[in-house]
């Protein structure tokens, strides 16, 4: 049911690889203002396991590194003149970055694209999720007992946490929260066991605490997603993000516990229905 109220959405979406950066950074709390400019009554901040993967100084390591790798072929040359083509070669093998660039270059073709689509579409959910869970790094977030590196993420994300929540704070402007599964954390949410080591809540579990202890408020849809058979096939196989429906699903979870009285003035007289079976 409708809270009765008109509301009007806004999506100040900033950074991230394909949205002019990492997310989240220095740079997103220093233009911050650009979202307060817009005088909301509320900010629902949605944050999925991708912008912790993202924290940190990790792309700037990778531009130094890819800094250096640039100065390593020019050197290995010592010419002014552009690279032929089997001088990159030579310059690719001799600084050991032959096989990654070639697996870049693979991974970015449609064949690749399409043959990982065929591939991660004909898994079962079990299977889907044991070869993500292989992923080493990409499943880190699932991990009961994450490495130090995932741990490092995780407190410089707090950081930016604490930043963007104060300044909301700081202009009268309430701050909501809320963890958006990707493709696997959600197949893994709709199963009744969990391979040992790993927990699909873990990571909401410490977004909250964080969210609650700088002062902001939090809501919980991953639970929902418990409730939805297979919801894995509302995302794109390869691209990860939601589709059509899976966005739409989303949207019905958001709808339900915004007016589910954590933000009194969209509290709903009648609980939403947010039956999800097509």
């Amino acid at each position: 049911m409708e809270s009765g109220r008109k509301v009007e959405v806004y999506n100040e979406a900033t950074g991230g690889k394909f949205r002019g950066g990492p997310y989240p950074t220095q740079n997103s709390v220093q233009h911050f203002d650009q979202v307060l400019a817009a005088h909301p009554d509320l900010i629902l901040w949605v944050i999925t396991p991708t912008d912790i993967t993202n924290a940190g100084s990790k792309e700037n390591e990778d531009s130094t590194e890819t800094g250096a790798i640039q100065e390593n072929l020019r050197s290995a040359t010592a010419s002014a003149k552009p690279l032929r083509f089997w001088d990159k070669i030579a310059a690719s093998i001799a600084n050991g970055t032959l096989g990654e660039r070639l697996k870049s270059r693979w991974e970015d073709t449609r064949t690749s694209f399409a043959l990982k689509h065929l591939l991660i579409a004909s898994e079962s959910e079990n299977e889907y999720i044991q070869s993500y869970l292989r992923n080493g790094d990409n499943a880190n977030f699932l991990k009961t007992e994450p490495d130090s590196k995932w741990q490092r993420q995780l407190q410089y994300f707090d950081v930016e946490l604490a930043g963007i929540v104060g300044l909301a704070k700081s202009s009268g402007v309430p701050l909501i929260a809320v963890l958006v599964p990707n493709r696997p954390q959600a197949a893994m949410l709709a199963n009744s066991e969990w391979p040992a080591g790993y927990d699909p809540f873990k990571l909401e579990n410490e977004i909250r605490a964080s969210i609650i202890n700088h002062g902001g408020s939090f809501i919980d849809i991953l639970g929902d997603f418990r409730r939805i058979p297979g919801p894995e096939r509302d995302y794109f196989p390869v691209d990860g993000h939601p589709d059509g429906e899976g966005h739409a699903i989303i949207s019905r979870f958001l709808a339900r516990e915004l007016t589910s009285g954590a933000v009194p003035e969209l509290k709903a007289s009648t609980p939403p229905d947010i039956a999800t079976e097509p």
